[in-house]
């Protein structure tokens, strides 16, 4: 499940005349939902400027999980390469956070006996919204759970960020933050995703010392 925002609507909703707004925001969303229906996924609903998305229904999808990550990393470039067109044209930029997670959900037709909606729900759908926002207090723009890095981890560099336990849950969960993929990241990427997670399992491990020399080597490859 792939839940996005774009960072500031709300004061870009203040900033732009309602007309400015709609076609900034009506861009923005045929841009990246075209990344997602590009690898396989199903736009379930705007909910203004952010998007669900699901991978896996309501056609199965192998690699599902691999198919949301790379999606929401196609979608960072493609908002990049936009804003140039947003800032030529309206003066604004704008950036946005994902949130993905992989689990079982309940799929089919919800709403009220007149009218419904085809969505999935369950406590998967819940993590993966929850990490869209928790992105925010990381800064990081793009989270990814647990069940997600395990199926799609191997093609992956990633950055373990945190074990995080989000409103209304009682156990916590690993989250990552995916840097690139293994096949195209460059070497300074792949060495950051190696001492960041070195540096993340010595601290959880309460070598500290070792933990602030792994991630002092981290700072110098991405500040």
């Amino acid at each position: 499940v792939f839940f996005s925002d774009l960072v500031g609507f709300t004061a870009l909703s203040e900033k732009l005349p309602a007309e400015q707004l709609v076609q900034v925001i009506n861009l923005c969303l045929d841009e990246l939902s075209g990344v997602l229906l590009d690898h396989g996924g199903y736009v379930d609903k705007y909910i203004g400027d952010a998007i669900m998305g699901v991978y896996g229904s309501p056609e199965p999808l192998p690699d599902h999980a691999l198919a949301a990550c790379r999606s929401a990393l196609e979608c960072q470039r493609r908002l990049a390469a936009l804003n140039t067109r947003l800032q030529t044209e309206h003066g604004v930029t704008l950036s946005m956070r994902i949130g993905l997670n992989t689990g079982e959900v309940v799929v089919g037709n919800v709403g009220s006996v007149r009218k419904k909606n085809y969505t999935v729900l369950g406590d998967a759908v819940n993590l993966a919204a929850r990490l869209e926002g928790a992105n925010k207090a990381f800064g990081t723009a793009l989270l990814i759970g647990p069940a997600t890095a395990a199926q799609a981890g191997a093609h992956l560099c990633l950055r373990p960020v945190a074990r995080l336990r989000v409103k209304g849950k009682t156990q916590a969960v690993e989250v990552f933050e995916p840097l690139a993929e293994r096949e195209t990241a460059d070497e300074a990427t792949r060495h950051f995703a190696e001492a960041s997670t070195a540096g993340f399992q010595a601290y959880c491990a309460q070598r500290f010392a070792e933990a602030a020399a792994a991630f002092e080597k981290a700072s110098t490859l991405r500040p």
